[in-house]
C-alpha cells in the first residue's frame, strides 16, 4: 500500500514539474503570445550601406557582400583574390 501511494505522489510531483516546465518554456519562447495566436514579426534589421568601405575585422576578411569570383586567376603564378584581399590594401 505504501508502495502505491509513494509511487503515486512522484507521478503527481512529475506531472505538476513537467506542467510547469511547459508553460515557462511557452511563455519564454512565444513571448507570452497563447499558442492558437501568431505574434508580431520581428523587426527587420537595418539596412547596410554597401557604397562605403567598411573597416575589416582581421587581415584578409572577405567583403561583407560576396561577389562574382568569375575569370580570376588562382593558381601558383597569382591570385586575383590578393588585389582587394592582401595585407597592404585593409584598411
Amino acid at each position: 500500500m505504501r508502495r502505491h501511494i509513494a509511487l503515486a505522489a512522484l507521478a503527481l510531483a512529475v506531472a505538476f514539474s513537467t506542467t510547469a516546465l511547459l508553460a515557462q518554456t511557452q511563455s519564454g519562447l512565444r513571448g507570452g503570445v497563447p499558442i492558437d495566436e501568431e505574434g508580431p514579426a520581428p523587426r527587420m534589421a537595418p539596412t547596410r550601406n554597401t557604397v562605403e568601405k567598411e573597416v575589416r575585422n582581421y587581415p584578409e576578411q572577405p567583403p561583407v557582400i560576396p561577389h562574382a569570383i568569375d575569370g580570376y586567376q588562382i593558381d601558383l603564378n597569382g591570385n586575383k583574390c590578393l588585389t582587394c584581399h592582401a595585407r597592404a590594401r585593409t584598411g
